[in-house]
């Protein structure tokens, strides 16, 4: 019946009347587990980094035809309507790579745009005609932004 009464043994009470460990610093956790934090922790700086410096192009696919320092590309996507007079377009064809300016834009749907392009460099043209891929440059923003889209809208701009 007494040992029922008895709830801590007296070894235990003995070694807590002791404060010989209290100057012991108590591991919780062993340094490979910090050398692993410390690793997340550089990656996740060294990618924020990469976000705030880089900046992405938003384009529009489009497909055409080059004919001399000219070409027609139609567009069939939902950002057609963003596309205007003076933006930069990214032309790669069987002959290489080539850069151009959207010289006018012609509607034909509601997602559905032809743009004549005139080429910039003047070394690359074209003689004769050929099927081209392209990409119409929208704009350039920066990596965190698009990555981010809660912080863009929380600094105000739509």
């Amino acid at each position: 019946m007494k040992d029922r009464d008895v709830v801590f043994r007296d070894a235990a009470l003995a070694r807590l009347s002791v404060p010989d460990e209290l100057t012991e610093v108590l591991s919780i956790t062993r340094p490979s587990d910090w050398l692993i934090l410390g690793a997340l922790g550089l990656l996740l700086t060294a990618g924020l980094i990469w976000a705030a410096a880089v900046n992405l192009e938003v384009s529009v696919p489009a497909r055409g035809v080059l004919h001399d320092a000219q070409g027609i590309l139609f567009v069939s996507d939902t950002r057609a309507g963003e596309i205007r007079r003076g933006l930069q377009v990214r032309l790669t064809s069987e002959r290489g790579a080539l850069a151009g300016v959207v010289s006018r834009v012609r509607p034909m749907s509601a997602r559905e745009v032809r743009v004549d392009v005139a080429i910039v460099d003047a070394e690359a043209r074209l003689s004769g005609e050929a099927a081209v891929q392209a990409y119409i440059i929208l704009r350039r923003e920066r990596a965190i932004d698009a990555l981010l889209p809660w912080l863009h809208a929380s600094r105000g701009h739509q």
